[in-house]
């Protein structure tokens, strides 16, 4: 099948905006031709006249249930609101609940620009099942956490999802450990081995509050979370590891070429500190973005996300973080670490792009496009989402669910959860 989207204005190798004509095939971009060239005969139009195509988001560090919890355990400390809030409602969740509030994060971030994700959580094939139905690119993987006895059950969960994954075009597979501070060694240790074996994702949460990064050298005769997981192995597997607000150099230096996902919403509103982004730049690391969950950020707007990241990056230097390179990190870091070809505008690339509308005043005048979309943009912008070539969303309407439906039933789980029924 073949895909054309014309009239389209568009920054190609981060040159000038000009319009283009773009040609989608087996969900890929086949060809990019400057508008009014030649064109093949197409399957579907699109006429993008007035919008710009970009390459979609990709939220690199999700918790796709969470958007159950939403409104939850406000204005705690990340502590608290683990213990107090989080997991006494985590105990309630049931399959439904989880599958429902999975679609509602997915359709939330379609509808926002978001082409791929990378989510760690538990009740997998809930979660599998509201993936594979939207049609979005994901990395996902069941959180390993506990003593030997605990982590076992988990790890065999873990199993399970990678055949769930096999054979799947736009789902893979990765391994997960919550923390440092919620596993002990030997099943630190344990997971990243398995990780390593297989050449597969090792996904984490690293250094982001203070008492954590404290709390650990305290147990590890002064390592950090970042030295205890290389000490466990992590430097022979593909790391993902988000938060990072508490690294220092050495920490840095020794994730040179790793993944280090900045939550900067999330980790403000926990109180949790900011992510030095340009240092880890400086460092060699991969930088992704994420939203985290909706119950620690309460939205899972990746356009947010970017303009977060920009601004608190500038907060005492404005030289050291540029609109550009945050729209890189927030379309490319992600895409990196899943090993796919997307995230940029090129011919060959993975066909996961959106068009944003930029009729309205807040992008007059066209001066500067990524300023616009990084300062300016809303995600009620965003008119259509693709994925491999598949249009998930068109004209701000939801192709792969009924949101009506989905809402009706979503609520009525969370009158269940929230009424203890």
């Amino acid at each position: 099948m073949i895909t054309l989207i014309k009239n389209a204005l568009a920054s190609i190798d981060q040159k000038q905006y000009a319009k283009y004509d773009f040609v989608i095939k087996d969900g890929k971009i086949l060809k990019i031709l400057p508008h009014g060239s030649l064109l093949p005969d197409a399957d579907k139009v699109i006429d993008a006249s007035g919008q710009l195509l970009a390459p979609g988001f990709s939220n690199a560090h999700t918790h796709l249930p969470m958007s159950m919890f939403r409104g939850a355990g406000e204005d705690l400390s990340l502590e608290n609101w683990l213990n107090d809030t989080m997991y006494p409602l985590e105990d309630r969740l049931y399959s439904e609940a989880v599958y429902l509030s999975s679609l509602i994060s997915i359709i939330e971030m379609v509808k926002s620009g978001t082409t791929s994700i990378i989510d760690m959580y538990y009740f997998c094939a809930d979660i599998f099942r509201a993936v594979k139905e939207s049609g979005i690119r994901a990395i996902l993987s069941r959180s390993v956490v506990g003593d030997k006895e605990q982590a076992s059950v988990r790890i065999k969960e873990s199993e399970e999802l990678r055949e769930m994954c096999l054979g799947e075009p736009l789902i893979s597979f990765g391994n997960s450990l919550h923390a440092e501070y919620s596993c002990p060694f030997e099943t630190i240790e344990q997971v990243t081995g398995i990780a390593a074996e297989n050449g597969e994702p090792l996904i984490i949460h690293l250094s982001e509050t203070k008492n954590e990064n404290d709390g650990c050298r305290s147990r590890y005769n002064g390592l950090s979370p970042t030295q205890v997981f290389m000490k466990a192995g992590a430097d022979k597997t593909k790391l993902i590891a988000a938060h990072g607000v508490w690294l220092d150099d050495t920490d840095m230096e020794l994730l040179r070429g790793k993944t280090v996902v900045a939550c900067p919403q999330s980790n403000l509103k926990l109180g949790s500190g900011i992510a030095d982004v340009p240092r880890m730049l400086e460092h060699g690391i991969n930088v992704a973005l994420g939203t985290d969950g909706a119950a620690s950020n309460n939205n899972l707007d990746m356009l947010l996300e970017t303009r977060f990241l920009t601004l608190l990056s500038k907060r005492t230097d404005p030289l050291r973080m540029k609109g550009a390179t945050a729209l890189k990190i927030a379309r490319a870091g992600g895409t990196k670490a899943m090993g796919v070809n997307a995230g940029r505008l090129e011919e060959g690339a993975e066909a996961d792009l959106i068009l944003i509308d930029i009729s309205s005043e807040r992008y007059q005048p066209l001066l500067n496009l990524d300023s616009h979309i990084v300062y300016s943009s809303r995600s009620d912008d965003v008119t259509m989402t693709m994925v491999a070539g598949n249009i998930l969303m068109s004209e701000r309407r939801i192709l792969f669910a009924d949101e009506k439906e989905i809402r009706a039933r979503f609520d009525e789980c969370a009158r269940n959860i929230y009424q203890g029924e």
